[in-house]
């Protein structure tokens, strides 16, 4: 497992996903996983995801996943995409496996996805202590089903998998769909 690792100042912008890909996901701006101790600091990520053709899981602007003490802050992330039928597509994302983990003071706006994604799917490690504060949300969910200013999916079929979150003094505004969902 990497550890102690920093990401800060950079931009993720415009990859597009791998069109030959049907396999898995692609064109994520800023992914971490299988790690421990990781800072993203003032990043950008924008406009990804717009040629992976799967459908099933898809690309996030800034995400993390099987991930441990994990702080994405100050970042912004927008007008990410996804194919047209397809999941994800948002702007930030703790997933399956991530534990003592935090967003916070972040951006997202018009991603096609959900703007926060707190998700944990079948298999992963058990998803515990993650938090999301300080963050603002606009108009997040333009294209992917159920998408929203913040999404909060368990798909482990083991409550026990998923515990402990905390969301607070955020701001989650949409003139075209919800803002916060639990699917």
């Amino acid at each position: 497992m990497s550890a102690n690792i920093k990401i800060v100042n950079c931009r993720a912008d415009n990859n597009p996903g791998d069109p030959s890909n049907l396999q898995n996901h692609s064109g994520n701006g800023i992914l971490v996983g299988n790690c421990r101790n990781v800072l993203i600091d003032y990043c950008t990520a924008s406009n990804n995801g717009w040629d992976m053709p799967r459908i099933g899981n898809g690309p996030v602007g800034i995400w993390a996943y099987e991930a441990d003490s994990v702080v994405i802050q100050h970042c912004i992330a927008y007008r990410n995409k996804t194919a047209k039928g397809a999941a994800d597509g948002g702007g930030f994302d703790l997933d399956g496996g991530v534990t003592n983990s935090i967003i916070q003071y972040c951006l997202s706006y018009e991603n096609w996805g959900s703007g926060y994604g707190i998700f944990q799917y079948d298999g992963a490690d058990k998803w515990y202590n993650n938090t999301v504060r300080y963050c603002v949300s606009i108009n997040d969910g333009l294209v992917t089903d159920h998408a929203c200013g913040m999404l909060i999916w368990n798909g482990s079929n083991v409550g026990s998998d998923f515990t402990r979150f905390q969301a607070y003094n955020n701001v989650f505004y949409n003139d075209k769909k919800y803002a916060f969902a639990f699917l």
